[in-house]
């Protein structure tokens, strides 16, 4: 991923993703002052902070898988003078073939005709409610110093309080199997 994305930043420079590269990189600098030569770090590291904090996910109902999951990530993304990256939103424990996938799977069309539409679709509405503001707050953070993860940590912890009443809603919503696709894996044989 990281081979991809930095021959497409040659081809297509993004003023967004040098700016947060740059700040990664002014933030590595100070913490180490003369420690370091500031040529050494490489813009491929610190791309590689952003690509395992932005685009790498897992799912493992195992803890212990979780938790080597994200010191593998650690390892492989790690920048003197950085903190490690904050992790507990990308690589969590579940199982991932339970349960909704998308907000489409709920959508209007998704949920049956009836009862259960008129029950549950004003409530995934309301429940949504600034959710994803808060999400797009999170996720514009950088990690760039140990304030960033406890703000990260802040705001993760904030946006799961408001998507618990929509968790718990998607726990209980019944899917059709024909429009749900996390409703076919799951369904048994």
């Amino acid at each position: 991923i990281e081979k991809r994305f930095l021959t497409f930043l040659g081809d297509t420079p993004l003023k967004s993703v040098d700016d947060e590269l740059e700040k990664l990189r002014a933030a590595a600098v100070e913490k180490l002052d003369d420690a370091v030569d500031e040529r050494r770090l490489e813009k491929n590291q610190l791309l590689r902070r952003l690509i395992a904090r932005r685009c790498i996910y897992g799912v493992d109902i195992n803890p212990l898988a979780v938790e080597l999951a994200r010191l593998s990530v650690w390892i492989h993304t790690f920048v003197p003078g950085l903190p490690l990256s904050f992790l507990d939103h990308n690589l969590v424990c579940g199982n991932s073939l339970v349960g909704i996938a998308t907000f489409e799977e709920v959508s209007e069309e998704a949920i049956p005709v009836g009862e259960t539409r008129s029950l549950f679709h004003p409530q995934l509405k309301s429940y949504m409610g600034d959710s994803a503001d808060r999400i797009r707050a999170f996720r514009g953070l950088l990690d760039a110093s140990i304030e960033d993860i406890e703000e990260a940590r802040e705001a993760h912890s904030a946006v799961r309080r408001a998507l618990q009443g929509l968790n718990a809603l998607f726990d209980i919503i019944p899917l059709d199997a024909s429009t749900s696709p996390s409703a076919r894996i799951c369904r048994p044989v």
